[in-house]
């Protein structure tokens, strides 16, 4: 501070960095020109911190002052200082030139200019993604139940977040994508929210109820689906690694947002599918829907293998089986749940009965159907009381499952747990596999239905149990 004559702008990341390429370090005292002082505040710390690795000095909060102060490793200071001006005087006159020449044009006009900007060759221009990303914004937006207002405000945000690629400043000093947008944008009079969700689209905090980092989730949400379906959709599948597009980065992004924010009832891939719909209204061929779920399934699969990687992996397996595509916050849920009752082997025993006949039949070719309406039961082919009794229970239990919230997972397991009784009565009275093909269908379908009840929580197939 008795050098810088103020207050240095002092990250822990920046100091980190001056620690590990100094052996000796010694601050130096600098100032440039005051006239730079109009750029706007990004322009400014950027330049200095980000390319020079210069402390920026503030004389108080939010108002930076004309020095800054660097860190050598040695040399004479005032030849150090003579040189750290003339080079950072230099950039920002370059800055200075870049925008004024900015001033000249509106955001809009900016917008039209990202048309010469080719986001990738099969993908159109950058001017297409700004459209694609406006619709999936205010998709998003709707789906978190915004107003009118709101939904209109993350289609102004996502239609201008690209906008500043096309600036002189961002052609300058490319660290500033969304800063720029942001700070023109303002300049245009555009409220405040989608001015901020402009800025911190690129790394919005996604647990923030603040109402612009809550827009910028919702552009970096768009934007990510975007390039996945884009990406994926003309086969640039990460492999091994290989990840030339950081297509797992995009990926990871948009669970983190999930779980910090828990508003999406579609999971990753369907927010991906959704995206896709852009490029097909802008005439864009990509590969079919099943093709990109299935390839964010394979990418997604690698980052929960990471994220729950302090669970238990059958937990992880079991949920895996039957939700892979649900909203990451649920699944999170999910997983959690099932790892805190992994040890319960009788209650796991008692999910997998029905479900390892049922499984063995069809190893055998024999075809068990698998939704609630191809599994009809006949009452009529029932020849033990543990049949009807069993098949009355699962009715009743199908109708409170039905009335249960998906996320009900406890509440779930106490259901299927009262199931226990008739489950151990069939099993005990009924032969499943019998000769007379009909009846064996019958129940067959019988075990169909009271698996499928199961599987509301989990594949508790893929739960292994110490000895069996």
């Amino acid at each position: 501070k008795d050098a810088a004559q103020g207050s240095p702008l002092m990250s822990n990341d920046l100091i980190e960095e001056n620690v590990y390429l100094t052996e000796w370090p010694t601050p130096v005292a600098g100032a440039f020109r005051e006239e730079f002082l109009s750029l706007p505040r990004p322009v400014l710390v950027a330049a200095m911190a980000h390319y020079q690795r210069f402390f920026p000095v503030e004389s108080k909060p939010g108002e930076l002052t004309n020095r800054f102060i660097s860190i050598t490793n040695g040399g004479d200071d005032a030849t150090v200082r003579q040189g750290n001006e003339w080079v950072l005087n230099a950039r920002f006159n370059d800055a200075k030139f870049f925008y004024d020449e900015d001033q000249r044009h509106t955001l809009d006009e900016f917008l039209l200019r990202t048309e010469r900007i080719v986001f990738q060759e099969k993908l159109g221009t950058v001017r297409q993604r700004a459209d694609r990303i406006a619709r999936m914004a205010a998709l998003l937006a709707e789906q978190a139940g915004w107003t009118h207002d709101g939904v209109e405000h993350a289609r102004r945000a996502g239609l201008y977040a690209k906008a500043d690629l096309s600036t002189g400043l961002v052609s300058e000093l490319p660290s500033l994508q969304g800063q720029i947008g942001a700070e023109y944008a303002r300049r245009e009079g555009f409220p405040e929210g989608i001015c901020r969700a402009i800025e911190r689209h690129y790394a919005p905090d996604a647990a923030s109820e603040d109402e612009g980092e809550r827009l910028a989730t919702l552009v970096m949400c768009a934007d990510q689906s975007d390039r996945l379906a884009g990406y994926l959709g003309i086969g640039e599948l990460p492999s091994g690694s290989k990840d030339p597009f950081a297509l797992r980065r995009s990926v990871a992004l948009l669970v983190e947002a999930q779980m910090s924010w828990p508003f999406a009832e579609q999971g990753v891939a369907e927010w991906v599918v959704a995206a896709r719909d852009g490029y097909v209204e802008q005439g864009i061929e990509l590969r079919d829907a099943l093709s990109l779920r299935m390839g964010v399934k394979e990418v997604l699969e690698g980052r929960y293998e990471h994220i729950f990687s302090d669970l238990p992996h059958d937990a992880l397996a079991a949920a895996w089986a039957v939700a892979w595509n649900e909203p990451s916050h649920r699944f999170a849920a999910r997983v959690r749940f099932l790892a805190s009752i992994s040890n319960d082997v009788e209650f796991i025993r008692l999910a997998k009965r029905a479900g390892n006949i049922v499984s063995a039949a069809r190893r055998k070719g024999i075809e068990v159907p698998e939704s609630r309406e191809e599994a009809a039961v006949r009452t009529d082919l029932f020849e033990s009381e543990a049949e009807v009794v069993l098949y009355e229970q699962m009715q009743r239990t199908e109708e409170e499952m039905d009335a249960l919230p998906v996320d009900a997972f406890s509440r779930r397991t106490e259901v299927l747990r009262a199931l226990k009784p008739n489950i151990e009565l069939f099993f005990d009275d009924v032969m499943v596999m019998t000769d007379d093909t009909e009846r064996r269908g019958n129940r067959l379908a019988l075990l169909s239905r009271v698996d499928r009840l199961t599987r509301s929580v989990a594949d508790f197939s893929r739960f292994v149990i110490e000895g069996e």
